[in-house]
């Protein structure tokens, strides 16, 4: 038996600016707001985050190959930590374009080996005086061969906010990239060290 483990690691801290010409509206789609007005009942929700320190798993999934047609055991390693190979989550900020959202990219990339498909998923929190609350999800999404997105994928969680608030943000990033033979999965996640402002624009 193969040993693997889920990398978690946070990335160097990198301020993505909102892309007039990037294309959020499918990220949108997939993303499940939550917990956007305050309740006695948010006290239950997310009082801890998904990523813990020290992870360690071991599994591997059965998918097709693409080159052979077959379908075989494919054992998920952490991504490779050479030549430009991983996951990166972004800080999160309010929308530069669109009122009342806080938004964090995730890329996942990996130029060392061909890929056959990426996936990319993620979640925001907020503080709260009892911890994180969760106010995002992003659904997974894959993209695949033919795509010239398959080598490098972006996708942004859009949490919906209320102007003038102020809170300390944190978006966990997941991504899993295979190349037919191989997968590589990986976690990260970045977090405001200060409370940042909601924006009406």
């Amino acid at each position: 038996m193969l040993s693997t483990f889920l990398l978690t690691s946070t990335v160097s801290r990198t301020f993505a600016e909102d892309s007039a010409i990037e294309d959020i509206s499918q990220d949108l789609t997939d993303t499940v707001f939550e917990n956007v007005d305050d309740s006695n009942s948010d006290v239950e929700i997310d009082q801890s985050t998904s990523i813990s320190t020290g992870s360690d798993n071991t599994y591997s999934d059965t998918v097709l190959n693409e080159s052979t047609g077959t379908f075989g055991r494919v054992t998920t390693q952490a991504y490779p930590s050479i030549g430009n190979c991983g996951l990166s989550v972004y800080y999160p900020h309010p929308s530069n374009n669109n009122s009342e959202e806080i938004h964090t990219r995730i890329e996942s990339q990996c130029k060392i080996f061909p890929l056959v498909s990426n996936s990319v998923s993620g979640k925001t929190y907020r503080s709260r005086w009892y911890g994180w609350q969760r106010v995002a999800t992003l659904k997974s999404k894959t993209v695949t061969l033919p795509s010239s997105r398959v080598q490098r994928f972006r996708r942004t969680v859009v949490a919906k906010c209320k102007a003038g608030t102020l809170y300390r943000y944190r978006t966990e990033g997941f991504g899993t990239v295979s190349t037919g033979v191989q997968k590589f999965s990986g976690a990260a996640y970045e977090q405001n060290d200060d409370e940042i402002k909601c924006v009406k624009r």
